[in-house]
């Protein structure tokens, strides 16, 4: 990638908006560009300086008319529409309950195991590149990614199976934006990533353990291990196997988080602590 084909993608690379693969192509020019690497860090201070100064608030009531009214779109008849669709949109949602094929939903759920697998294996091949550098360079970096994602990532403790903390960044499954942590273990070089949506319907075998149902699939040789918690799919994957990634995630832990204060949470499950950071 060049300086100038970089430049098209710049606005969308510092919002997080890309695709995995363009986020990667950006990633290795940037590795080899201090000056397109300036140009990034530049929008990303400017975009904390606006949210810092700025903070999310609903526009003023006048302001939304004046732009409805410039676009046609009057107050009255978009009430008056609405009560002539409300029924229509009632009995469209009811029929899809009985008509939508099952099959429909299992294919969803295929869709999203192969883009778990599709991400972790074109990330595995760019290991070089795929830590965000703004991000610590540890299991820390799951705070940061709580606060760019604005839902609790969960990051895991796999040192007891001799994996490693490698790489984060926030990757792109089935068009959605999510954290992603790669880990590498000792010796062999076998890679896991851990990866956290916004809630997605999980497919597969369930498997109870704790408080948690864990869904088991196998795509293409690699083992996913999913659940759903705080409104947040959490997704594992490794080789060789599902049952191989369950007993690596059962048997892993919380990783450390700092909270306010300095104090350090430990718990099973810790979303006060990412609840009180994310309200900072």
């Amino acid at each position: 990638m060049t300086c100038k084909e970089f430049r098209k993608f710049l606005y969308a690379f510092a919002d997080g908006e890309l695709e995995t693969r363009e986020n990667l192509e950006v990633l290795e020019h940037l590795n080899m560009c201090p000056s397109c690497t300036r140009k990034v860090a530049m929008q990303q201070e400017l975009r904390a300086a606006v949210t810092r100064v700025c903070p999310s608030e609903p526009a003023p009531d006048a302001l939304r008319e004046r732009v409805l009214a410039n676009l046609g779109w009057s107050p009255s008849r978009r009430h008056r529409r609405w009560i002539f669709l409300a029924p229509l949109a009632a009995a469209a949602a009811i029929a899809l309950v009985f008509i939508l094929p099952a099959d429909d939903t299992a294919r969803a759920e295929d869709a999203l195991a192969a883009a778990v697998v599709k991400t972790h294996r074109m990330c595995c091949d760019h290991l070089g590149v795929h830590h965000r550098a703004d991000l610590p360079k540890d299991l820390t970096a799951g705070n940061a990614l709580s606060r760019d994602l604005k839902f609790p990532v969960l990051v895991r403790n796999f040192s007891n199976a001799d994996y490693a903390f490698h790489s984060a960044n926030i990757c792109m499954v089935d068009r959605v934006k999510s954290s992603h942590v790669m880990y590498l273990r000792a010796g062999d070089n076998d890679r896991l990533s851990a990866f956290t949506l916004p809630k997605r319907r999980l497919g597969g075998e369930k498997v109870q353990h704790g408080d948690f149902v864990y869904h088991l699939l196998d795509n293409d040789g690699i083992g996913i291990v999913g659940w759903n918690d705080e409104g947040a799919s959490h997704l594992v994957c490794a080789e060789p196997n599902a049952q191989t990634v369950l007993d690596l995630v059962t048997s892993s832990e919380l990783a450390k988080r700092t909270v306010k204060g300095g104090e350090v949470e430990r718990s099973p499950i810790a979303y006060a602590a990412f609840h009180e950071m994310l309200d900072r």
